[in-house]
């Protein structure tokens, strides 16, 4: 709980809203996407809710990726790099720069960039021939994406044992 002596003059405010979102039992509708808590139209609204469930789902798929890690460290793999942009690569480079490597112990690195000093970094550092690329992109069309999926795996030689997409059902990537 926010301690009301550091909120100094929007201390009573701050209490107001408090008690009405209570009242409203509003954590209990967020949870259960109920739209009306902001609005009488759920079109916005419905949408915006939609990473309420996202522990349940990564939890679901977390035995799905680490078997794919494991797998690649099978196959004597030994770093895996993220192709994608923006919200694609965000994520997965905190995960890198937070925690430890998994199971797996594959090198988790992210390129989020199409500049070509960056890009060959990754062939240096890396070495292509040990590296699983994971190609995201929710679209499957983002233009700098594809080009890196394009660039890698002509590199590679069109291994495509060595890539693995993760996109919405339906896109050109799935």
């Amino acid at each position: 709980m926010i301690e009301r002596e550091r909120l100094g003059p929007m201390a009573d405010r701050v209490a107001e809203a408090v008690a009405d979102l209570a009242r409203r039992d509003a954590v209990a509708r967020m949870w259960a996407g109920d739209h009306t808590l902001w609005s009488d139209d759920p079109t916005e609204i419905a949408d915006r809710l939609g990473w309420l469930p996202v522990i349940e789902e990564s939890r679901a798929g977390y035995a799905e990726a680490d078997g794919v890690a494991l797998a690649a460290k099978g196959d004597g793999l030994a770093a895996a790099v993220v192709l994608g942009m923006g919200g694609s690569s965000l994520f997965p480079e905190v995960l890198a720069r937070t925690f430890d490597k998994g199971l797996a112990a594959l090198d988790l690195h992210v390129l989020d960039t199409t500049d070509p000093a960056a890009v060959q970094r990754v062939e240096h550092d890396l070495g292509l021939e040990h590296t699983l690329f994971v190609v995201a992109s929710k679209s499957g069309t983002t233009l700098e994406t594809r080009s890196h999926l394009a660039h890698f795996w002509e590199r590679t030689g069109g291994d495509g044992r060595r890539f693995v997409a993760i996109t919405d059902p339906g896109t050109e990537l799935g």
